[in-house]
């Protein structure tokens, strides 16, 4: 159980992507690290999202202990979501939704949701902004609070247009959360949907590659470089990685935010529970719309 535990065994991050194609591609990416302050190991190869599912699946198999950061949004806003599911929503019910709409498309493709004749009105897909796309109404309070706490600003989910979208991606990770639930049962929890603090080895977090490379002062710069992404493990007490290969921005993401999540859990935090604590404001949204890890008051700088 983790309700009492200092840390975790290993640390995940994945940087994740919604796209239909190319099933292999260089914005999947995906970095682990094991707890104390060893460098990051990641795999250099390009990825599918079916080949990430895969890997944590086997991976698990050597029974440690794994907090599982992945770069997309597992909900979504309550006001769309009770105008969908009713006033009794229950995030299962959009997970369970997204995959009767998606369960013939390889890969964990999510496109089957968000171009049905049911779901399409509510996202932006084309063209100029929509007169109903309003993103104060749209955003979830773990956006709200993340940009309130100057860990950066989140896209909206409905906004599935343009480069910095990132919905088709959140929908895509919905289908994974339902792929590791089958394939784990009770070995995984969901964070913060579920009771993490009894689930017996994995917590897979919603995670903001940014909100990591904010706390290190890179506001909105994008990391590519060896000397600038060595710099950002130092800061995060890791040990540094030798690349020969050529960077880029997602592989960087991930191997940040692997090294992220072991620095928030294992020097800014008493135990895993304290990290996942939230703010009880806080607590009842957080159950229908999720939350970004890391999007607490307590991480601000000069707060710890």
């Amino acid at each position: 159980m983790l309700k009492d535990k200092k840390n975790f065994d290993v640390y995940i991050g994945i940087d994740w992507s919604g796209a239909k194609s190319p099933i292999k591609n260089s914005s999947v990416a995906l970095s682990w690290c094991f707890t104390g302050c060893g460098k990051p190991e990641f795999l250099s190869c390009k990825l599918s999202r079916q080949d990430v599912a895969d890997w944590l699946i086997s991976f698990s198999e050597q029974g440690k202990s794994m907090l599982i950061g992945v770069d997309c949004n597992f909900g979504y806003a309550e006001i769309i979501a009770t105008k969908q599911f009713n006033k009794n929503f229950k995030v299962n019910d959009l997970w369970s939704e997204v995959e009767k709409y998606n369960h013939e498309n390889e890969n964990l493709y999510a496109g089957g949701f968000w171009e049905s004749e049911k779901y399409s009105q509510y996202f932006w897909t084309e063209g100029t902004k929509p007169d109903w796309f309003d993103e104060n109404k749209l955003r979830r309070q773990t956006e709200k609070s993340c940009k309130e706490y100057s860990f950066g600003v989140p896209e909206c989910p409905f906004k599935l247009i343009g480069p910095k979208q990132v919905g088709k991606g959140g929908l895509s990770g919905m289908r994974l959360i339902n792929y590791l639930n089958n394939a784990l049962g009770k070995k995984i929890s969901v964070w913060p949907f579920q009771d993490s603090s009894m689930t017996p080895s994995i917590i897979l977090a919603e995670i903001y590659p940014r909100l990591f490379l904010n706390y290190c002062g890179f506001k909105n710069k994008k990391i590519r470089d060896l000397d600038d992404l060595n710099f950002i493990l130092r800061f995060l007490k890791s040990e540094e990685v030798k690349i020969s290969q050529n960077l880029n921005d997602h592989m960087c993401d991930a191997i940040i935010s692997a090294a992220g999540l072991r620095f928030f859990i294992e020097q800014l935090s008493s135990s895993v529970a304290d990290a996942l604590h939230l703010d009880k404001k806080y607590t009842s949204i957080s159950k229908s719309e999720g939350w970004i890890f890391g999007v607490n008051k307590k991480f601000i700088k000069g707060e710890i």
